[in-house]
């Protein structure tokens, strides 16, 4: 992520991304979608272009169950950095987990 990104407290990018990573190990990936979902769309204003936001946002939305927000967020990684490697590979693993080849 981006330092345009970082400020403190609890509705900061970092802050909802902490809160959204804790929801998902505690087990309420609903909870933990939505606060993803808010961390990815407040980062993404301040630095649109942000791949390791995307590719960050896609793999915590995956591990949460959201698997469409996932590819979503992925696809979008892949449109700005079509030959990144990391992300490519976080695109194959939720592909295969929504049964595409």
């Amino acid at each position: 992520m981006t330092s345009c990104c970082r400020t403190t407290g609890s509705d900061s990018v970092d802050g909802l991304l902490h809160l959204g990573l804790s929801a998902t190990q505690e087990g309420r990936p609903a909870e933990a979608g939505s606060l993803l979902d808010r961390a990815i769309e407040r980062g993404l204003e301040m630095a649109p272009a942000d791949v390791n936001l995307l590719n960050l946002g896609g793999m915590a939305n995956f591990r949460a169950g959201n698997l469409r927000r996932a590819e979503d967020l992925l696809l979008r990684a892949l449109e700005k950095a079509p030959g990144h490697p990391g992300i490519r590979e976080n695109d194959r693993l939720v592909q295969a987990r929504l049964g595409k080849p």
